[in-house]
C-alpha cells in the first residue's frame, strides 16, 4: 500500500510530504519517478514554452510553423525535441535567420528567465546552447 497524501489523476501527479513525484502507469500499478527526472522534464517544458512564445510573438503562428518545419526538414529536429537539442536549434536558427538569430535567442532566454522566475541575465557573448546547458544544471 502507498502512503500517498493525495493523487491528482488528471495531471498524473502524486503529492507526498515535501515532494512531488510524477506517476507513470505501468500495467496494474503506478511507478514513481525520481525528483531529478521531474526537474529535467519541467525545465524542458519551460524552455520549449519560452521558445514557442518568443517565436510566435515575432513571427506569429504561420511564421513559427515555417521555422519548425524548416528545422525538421533541414536538421531532423522535431518540435518536441527542440528543448533537448539547443545546439541544433541554435545552428538551424542562425542558418535560417542569419544575424537576427542572436537577438531572438536573447529574447528566448529572457522569456525563459520569466518562466523559471530567475532575475539573472545572460552573459554577453555567451553561446545560447552552452547557456541553456548551464541553466539546466
Amino acid at each position: 500500500m502507498y502512503s500517498i497524501s493525495k493523487i491528482i489523476y488528471h495531471a498524473r501527479v502524486v503529492l507526498m510530504p515535501r515532494k512531488i513525484r510524477f506517476v507513470e502507469d505501468s500495467g496494474n500499478f503506478p511507478v514513481l519517478i525520481n525528483s531529478e527526472q521531474i526537474e529535467l522534464a519541467t525545465f524542458d517544458d519551460k524552455l520549449f514554452l519560452a521558445i514557442d512564445k518568443t517565436l510566435k510573438e515575432i513571427f506569429k503562428e504561420v511564421g513559427t510553423k515555417a521555422i519548425y518545419d524548416y528545422l525538421e526538414r533541414k536538421y531532423q529536429l522535431e518540435q518536441k525535441e527542440i528543448s533537448r537539442n539547443p545546439k541544433t536549434f541554435s545552428t538551424g536558427l542562425k542558418a535560417l535567420l542569419g544575424s537576427a538569430a542572436p537577438m531572438i535567442e536573447t529574447l528566448i532566454i529572457n522569456n525563459l528567465h520569466r518562466e523559471l522566475h530567475l532575475k539573472s541575465k545572460k552573459k554577453e557573448n555567451s553561446d545560447f546552447s552552452q547557456y541553456i546547458m548551464e541553466l539546466r544544471r
